[in-house]
């Protein structure tokens, strides 16, 4: 069973890869805040049907659910925006990778301490080993881009993002454990639709303050081609990687959750950023490999 689901949240890993890209290009056409409403959206409509169709639990519930459980759709807001705003300028797999190392800290930490209500885990020193290399690998990562672009264009704005990215991706462990815990009180399909519902409500209000009260306040966008069919799917994987997460992560805690999305979510980005699939194609040069190949090696040592 642990084998099995650690698989499963490695495919929820790809569902993730492939969700932050999708958002972005439908952010060309409507607006970064627009498209992360539709991605919300279209997961509520996703899950929805599924609690009808295959939902066992109860929503009433809610009421005896703690309200720290509610920060799961909290964190799940900041990650689509943050994804949406980073992966046009760091790339997919640089965005992804430099998310999923907070993400694998703030993990690390729940497990070791037992917060949010989760068993629990010691701090082994091969963990410690891991996280050491996927920095060195972040790094060899970051030191390609400069090369491949120029060091002009890594600028301070570039490092803002990156920071923001980190401070994202570490509420993602947050995510995972606050949806795990609320699962137990309306159920897990339940669960990971009330994560959409939460953060289409605060991404909403962003749009409504951002707009200055008109929330259909049109913009012109230069880079605006039509709207395809494919753009709204990002509501689609992201609930299809939530609700595998809530599934698995009682069996095979929060860390091993997280890396196993890291291979997924790596994985993917790397042969999206390398083929220019739903991004812009960047070259692979050697320190990226490298970089890379630390960043996997560093996964599976945690």
């Amino acid at each position: 069973m642990p084998l099995i689901s650690t698989i499963l949240a490695i495919f929820a890993g790809l569902a993730f890869a492939i969700q932050g890209p999708t958002n972005t290009k439908l952010s060309f056409q409507i607006g970064n805040l627009e498209a992360a409403m539709v991605s919300f959206i279209g997961g509520i409509v996703t899950l929805g049907l599924m609690v009808i169709f295959i939902g066992d639990g109860d929503f009433t519930q809610i009421i005896n659910a703690p309200f720290w459980m509610w920060l799961g759709g909290l964190c799940g807001a900041a990650m689509v925006l943050i994804i949406t705003y980073s992966t046009p300028l760091l790339g997919a797999a640089f965005t992804i990778t430099i998310i999923m190392f907070g993400q694998l800290l703030m993990g690390i930490l729940i497990d070791a301490f037992g917060w949010f209500n989760t068993n629990p885990i010691r701090i082994e020193p091969m963990r410690l080993l891991g996280c050491a290399a996927i920095m060195v690998g972040l790094l060899l990562v970051y030191t390609s881009k400069r090369i491949s672009e120029g060091a002009a264009s890594i600028n301070k704005k570039i490092s803002i993002i990156v920071i923001l990215a980190f401070l994202a991706g570490s509420t993602g462990g947050i995510q995972a454990a606050c949806n795990s815990n609320i699962a137990n009180y309306i159920g897990k399909v339940e669960g990971s639709m009330l994560n959409f519902i939460v953060g289409l409500l605060i991404t909403t209000v962003a749009l409504i303050i951002s707009k200055k009260g008109s929330l259909f306040k049109k913009e012109e966008r230069p880079l605006r081609t039509g709207i395809k069919p494919w753009m709204l799917l990002g509501g689609l994987y992201g609930a299809i990687g939530i609700l595998v997460n809530v599934m698995v992560t009682p069996i095979i805690g929060i860390t091993l959750l997280v890396t196993a999305n890291m291979f997924g979510e790596i994985g993917g980005s790397v042969i999206m950023d390398a083929t220019g699939f739903m991004t812009h194609k960047i070259k692979m040069n050697k320190w990226r490999y490298i970089g890379l190949l630390c960043i996997f090696a560093g996964v599976f040592m945690v």
